[in-house]
């Protein structure tokens, strides 16, 4: 089916991209950039899935191998949902 997928994360760095994977790839058409330095991340997309594909979502600050990605309800998040 075809889903639209948001997330948004709140890390311990600042974000300078983010994207989606899916099956463990990064999906093309799925980058945003950010212009400023913060420490917030969103992005969303539609994707047409198969049955037992994974999605996640990758925040990413350049030069940087890790961040953590803070535990707060109403910072991080991720979504999704059946267009059809």
């Amino acid at each position: 089916g075809v889903y639209y997928f948001r997330a948004e994360a709140y890390t311990s760095e600042y974000c300078t991209q983010s994207w989606f994977v899916v099956n463990g790839g990064r999906t093309s058409a799925s980058d945003t950039v950010y212009t400023g330095n913060d420490t917030f991340s969103g992005n969303s997309v539609i994707l047409k899935l198969s049955a037992n594909d994974t999605v996640s979502y990758h925040p990413y600050d350049s030069g940087n191998t890790s961040m953590t990605v803070n535990a707060n309800a109403n910072h991080s998040w991720f979504r999704g949902h059946l267009l059809g």
